[in-house]
């Protein structure tokens, strides 16, 4: 999967960093966009991935760097008309996922209400783990050193095809499945479908592998 972001070095570090702890997501392929040199030579010292900088109001710009090859965009950036501006570009190059993190709630209605975005975030405390889940369409719950995930099945995701004894034999417990908003019986081979929704119950770290290999 590869994931454009647009933004300062603050919250991209915060953002990577909560999608490589949360799910070991060591082969991601991110692409990051700043306009200040400062941040683009803290992200790089950072991370070992791609970062530009250049005018963010620059369409020629964004198809140098390959937002055009983007399966996730997460626009973040301080200027909500910057994140207006990716958005935009995501829908025009028909991108699958646009999530935009904004400072104001009226920006945040005109954008899921005109469709621009697949997300909309507005800034608060837990905004890493926001983003997070709406990138993997999954929610953790910690429990101790244990989490409970609950994780809305794409035809791009890993667990597709697998089978509730596949994942025990893994370690992890599968406490529900829903298919078509109703829970569905679970023998040791029931498959799992794109659009399922799916509880997951196990270590911290098998979790983390089962998405992050």
């Amino acid at each position: 999967m590869k994931i454009f972001i647009v933004g300062g070095s603050k919250e991209v570090i915060e953002l990577i960093t909560s999608i490589k702890r949360g799910l070991g997501y060591e082969k991601g392929d991110f692409v990051v966009l700043t306009d200040s040199q400062r941040d683009a030579e803290i992200l790089s010292r950072e991370f070992d991935i791609p970062v530009f900088t250049g005018d963010l109001f620059d369409e020629k710009l964004y198809l140098e760097v390959g937002l055009d090859k983007a399966d996730v965009v997460v626009a973040i950036h301080d200027n909500d008309m910057v994140n207006i501006f990716v958005s935009m570009l995501a829908k025009e190059m028909k991108i699958p996922k646009a999530i935009a993190v904004v400072g104001n709630n009226i920006v945040g209605r005109f954008l899921k209400t005109y469709g621009i975005v697949s997300e909309v975030i507005v800034k608060s405390k837990e905004l890493s783990s926001n983003i997070l889940t709406k990138i993997f369409d999954t929610y953790f719950v910690d429990v101790g050193d244990r989490s409970i995930m609950i994780h809305i099945v794409s035809p791009a995701s890993r667990i597709v095809s697998r089978t509730v004894k596949d994942l025990e034999e893994e370690g992890m417990r599968v406490i529900a499945i829903i298919r078509s908003g109703s829970p569905i019986p679970l023998e040791k081979d029931t498959t799992i479908e794109p659009g399922d929704i799916v509880a997951i119950f196990g270590e911290k770290h098998l979790i983390s592998k089962l998405f992050g290999e």
